[in-house]
């Protein structure tokens, strides 16, 4: 996939500088099809990751979450990161893949909001955090 500054350079000099599609491929060293491909398309490609099934964490899941909900009630400078919480699923005989672990640990942290004791800044006065007063509150699950 081309980066967006080469999509911009072949719809720009293709459609509003009237460049032919052969000359744009020899340009940008790109392939005829390419060219066309790109200069037919009325929007920029989007890269959509693809949802991750994750049957080897289903077991895992509520163990994981225990560990999670548990390390919530630690100082931060206590809880684990999510590498540590995959080796420790590993020594308990997990065979997956980090990732799946990293994703369902951001994915949680999402979920369950913000664990108890930490700071949300919210903005009274004005319309900018940094203008006005602030108030910072303490945070209870």
């Amino acid at each position: 996939m081309l980066c967006v500054e080469t999509i911009g350079k072949i719809r720009r000099r293709g459609l509003r500088d009237g460049e032919s599609i052969g000359g744009l491929a020899r340009s940008l060293q790109l392939s005829r099809n390419t060219v066309r491909k790109y200069l037919k398309d009325g929007v920029e490609p989007v890269y959509k990751r693809n949802p991750q099934a994750g049957p080897q964490l289903g077991p895992w899941c509520g163990r994981l979450d225990e560990w999670l909900r548990g390390d919530g009630l630690l100082p931060k400078t206590r809880r684990r990161t999510a590498r540590r919480l995959f080796e420790c699923l590993q020594a308990e005989g997990y065979a997956g893949a980090y990732d799946s672990v990293q994703r369902h640990v951001r994915q949680w942290k999402i979920e369950a909001g913000p664990l108890p004791g930490s700071a949300c800044v919210h903005a009274r006065e004005g319309g900018d955090e940094h203008e006005g007063v602030c108030a910072v509150v303490l945070c209870a699950r």
